[in-house]
This record gives C-alpha cells, structure tokens and sequence, in this order.
C-alpha cells in the first residue's frame, strides 16, 4: 500500500490525505535541509530561516505542491547529501531507493558514494580495501536495484518513447548547452551558499590564505554568474510557471544573481569534489533532455548550495557581515511573500475552473476540446489516454495532447465577492450551449478573500486534431471523497 492510499484510507478524505503527504514532505524538506546549514556552523535559527527561504523560491514552492515525484526527491536529495557528509551508507542505500522507485533521474545520485569511492581510494593508498566497502557496496546495490525496477514495473509512456530514445534523440548542440546551462546553474547556487555562509554562517575564506587558486575562484566564479545573467535564462529555460516575469520578478533575479557573484567575490571557498561530481553526473542527464525545464535544475542547485565546507573553528561573522547578510535575506523574502501569494492564487484558480468544467463535461454542455481554459494536469487527465493510444503512441512531447484542444474557446472571468464566507460554498449554475455563460460560482481566491468564477464561451473555434468520439473514452474526474473512492477502486 502506497502512503497515500493509507492516509486516505486512515483520514477518509482525499484532500487531507494529499494535503497531509505534501505538508509532510516539506516539513522533511525544511528539517533536511536546516540539519545541512546547522552542520556549516548556522545558528539554528539563521539555518531555519533560509530553510523557509529555500521552501518559498518560486520552482522550490511550485514543486512541493505539485503531486508527483519531485516533491518527494527534493528531501530525499537534501538527506542523501547530509548522510554521505557523515557516511552513513546503509541508511543512504535506503533513502536513495525510495527516491529512485520515485523518479529515475535519481540514478545520477549515485555519483556521492562513488565520488567518495574515488578519493578514499586515492587518499588511503595503504587501507583502501577497508575504506571503500560501504559506498562501493551502496553503489553496486544501487545498479542492482535499479535494474530490479526497470525489469520488475510496468513500462510507461514516457519511458517507452523518451528514455528509452535518449541516445537516439540526441543534438550535439542542444546537450551542450544543456550542459552549459547546469554548470553555470552549480556556480550560481554555489555563489548563494558561500553569500550566506559569509554572512549568517561561519565558514569563510581567511585574508592571509590568497593566491592564485583564491583568485581565480573569485573572478571565475562571479563572471559565469553574471555571464549566466547576461545570457537571459529566462529566454531559453522553459518554466512551469511566469512568477520571474511578474511585478518584482524581475528585481528579484538581479539581486539573486547579485548576492551569487558576491558570494565568490568575498568568500571564494574551494569546491568539495562529491557533491560537484554528483552535480556532474545529473547535468549529464538534464543535456539529454530537450527543451530544459526549470525543475530539471533542482539537483545542480542544491549541490551547488552545498558544494563547501566549514572548518569547525572558524567563527561566526562579526555584526556588519550579519546585517549585510540579513539585508539581503530580508529583500529577498519580502519578494518570496508576493511569490507565495500569487502560487495561491493560481491554486485556487485551477481549483474553480476544475470545479466549473468537470459538471459542465458531465452534463455535455462543454467538450474536452473546450479545456484550454483548465490547468494543463486535468486536460491530461481528459486527453492523454486517448493521445498516446491515437496521434502520440510515437510522440516524445506528452504535452502534444494538446492539438485537441480548441483555443480559447472559453475564458474565465472573475469578479470580487463582498461576503468572503461564500467561498468553498460550491455555488455551481450551469446554462445552456448558445449562451454566453456556461458555469458560474463562488471559490476561495486569497487568504480570507473570495472570487466570482465565470466561464464564459467566446465562439467556435477547432483544434488540430478532432478527437474521434466513437473511439474516446470519458472518464470523470473525481470531485467528492466518494468518487475518489469509487476510481481507486476502479484502478486496475
């Protein structure tokens, strides 16, 4: 039994059973990665307030959200990268199968043990045998076991017609800078962590130790984090979300990108070897993969965030370096409360939608192509079996499902409601084809705030592609904790 299944069954609701699993993980999320500052020589408070600031970043906060994998590969990564700086590999072994059962991308984790094989062996010329069992043993097992789950689970969609053509796919020129792009997202994150060691933390380079090496890790490091500014991300990354675009979005990626070159600048501390060939291991997989998600980055960065190390002697910064520090925080976390608040306004926006078209499919009054007004997750659920059984059996896109939707042929109008305490109240009316307003109702749209939801349609428009309605199969998509029961129930 997966432990959704069990605290639905436990809870009796969906809701809370998804809610309780998703608060659990970032709970996991926050204390790994607090445990991971702390062991830099952060006070315990500092450590948890960069924790709530990692939680918050835009792709950080939308992820956790999401139902899917990388909500539970984000902790396990944060306690994978803590249990191989204290080598515990046996509870190591553990946590990385969980998260490889999870999303296959965690095979490039490996890299941590075996980076740890590579310098032992090196570094104990005289008892490398005894030294380099445990993470050998953790990487041999870890090829077994993954070659357990490719044979022993079903094969999906996506593995059939990506993973498995990943070779055959490949552009020289697209994995480069996929590779590229990796690296300069590494020295960015690892730009912050030092900014935040030198200022909240306690691990800083000492004046009298210079030289070249210092020297060309300061001005190496905080050119490719302007350089990877310079080059405009946002251009060529594709992102889940439009939250860097929008109001202080903007300002916020300068004094990111600022606060990463002055992390090299003023604490140019030298990179550990593990986590960077783990960091390399996973941009090789992300320069396979064409275009480049912002999501696919999540494990350069955080290796990146914690890619040095603090001398236990070293002492914690002096009053100026702790302002500086805190100014610095503190503009960004002003900005992460507008990024938060807008993600719960765009939850609450799929949520009304959902809850305005599902009815209104029901009852024929609109058709899956009519969706492209809905959150991309509920048209997959209405259009992706059909896709990969029709037009995209062959496709690597799975977002292509979407050449049965029929552009904006409806839109959502929302208005502001005086009586907050009308949200969630599910006030649903349905009209007739032919008039403006197809599905109307009240639903929460910010904290102690609600909003009139109108789906209104705009005129006929056609998709590409018609779906064949002798051969589509309409499965509702569940609304109460009864209809969630009847289609777990369903599930073969």
């Amino acid at each position: 039994m997966d432990p959704l299944s069990g605290l639905f069954q436990l809870t009796g609701s969906f809701r809370i059973a998804v809610h309780g699993l998703l608060a659990a993980l970032m709970a996991l999320s926050f204390l790994a990665f607090r445990a991971l500052l702390v062991g830099r020589a952060f006070k315990p408070l500092h450590a948890a307030g960069l924790a709530v600031l990692f939680l918050t970043f835009p792709t950080i906060l939308i992820k956790s959200l999401e139902f899917g994998s990388v909500v539970i590969c984000i902790p396990a990564l944060l306690l994978l990268i803590g249990l191989a700086e204290k080598r515990r590999w046996g509870w190591f072994y553990v946590v990385w199968a969980v998260a490889v059962a999870s999303r296959q991308s965690a095979l490039a984790w490996l890299a941590l043990p075996l980076g740890e094989v590579v310098i032992r062996w090196q570094a104990c010329p005289g008892g490398r045998g005894r030294s380099v069992i445990a993470p050998a043993g953790v990487v041999a097992g870890g090829i077994a076991t993954y070659a357990g789950f490719a044979l022993g689970m079903n094969q999906t969609h996506a593995q059939a017609v990506i993973t498995d053509r990943l070779v055959s796919n490949l552009d020289p020129g697209q994995t480069l800078q996929g590779l590229a792009v990796c690296i300069a997202v590494f020295i960015t994150a690892g730009g912050l962590g030092r900014f935040m060691a030198w200022g909240l933390g306690g691990a800083t380079v000492p004046a009298s130790e210079g030289g070249r090496s210092q020297t060309f890790l300061k001005l190496g490091g905080a050119f490719a984090v302007l350089a990877f500014y310079g080059s405009d991300p946002l251009g060529f990354l594709h992102f889940e979300h439009s939250l860097f675009g929008l109001g202080a979005g903007g300002a916020y990626l300068v004094l990111a990108f600022a606060t990463a070159a002055c992390g090299w600048l003023v604490n140019p501390l030298p990179l550990t070897a593990v986590p960077a060939c783990a960091a390399l291991a996973c941009a090789a997989l992300v320069s396979l993969r064409s275009p480049v998600w912002d999501y696919y980055l999540i494990d350069v960065g955080l290796l990146g965030f914690f890619s040095w190390r603090c001398l236990p002697a070293q002492a914690l910064p002096g009053r100026a370096r702790r302002i500086v520090g805190w100014l610095v925080v503190g503009a960004l976390a002003a900005m992460h409360v507008g990024f938060v608040s807008n993600v719960n306004q765009l939850l609450n926006r799929h949520a009304g939608v959902i809850r305005l078209c599902e009815p209104a499919l029901r009852a024929g009054i609109i058709t899956p192509a009519d969706l492209s007004v809905a959150p991309f997750g509920y048209q997959a659920w209405h259009l992706y079996p059909y896709f990969i059984a029709h037009e995209g059996r062959a496709v690597p896109d799975i977002a292509d499902f979407r050449i049965y939707l029929a552009p904006q042929s409806l839109v959502l109008e929302l208005s502001r409601v005086d009586d907050p305490a009308a949200a969630g109240r599910g006030v649903v009316t349905t009209e007739h084809v032919g008039t403006a307003v197809i599905a109307g109702g009240v639903w929460p749209w910010q904290w102690r705030e609600a909003r009139g939801f109108r789906l209104k349609r705009t005129g006929r428009s056609a998709p590409v592609v018609q779906l064949d309605r002798a051969t589509y199969r309409f499965a509702p998509f569940p609304l109460t904790d009864a209809e969630w029961r009847l289609a777990a129930q369903a599930r073969p």
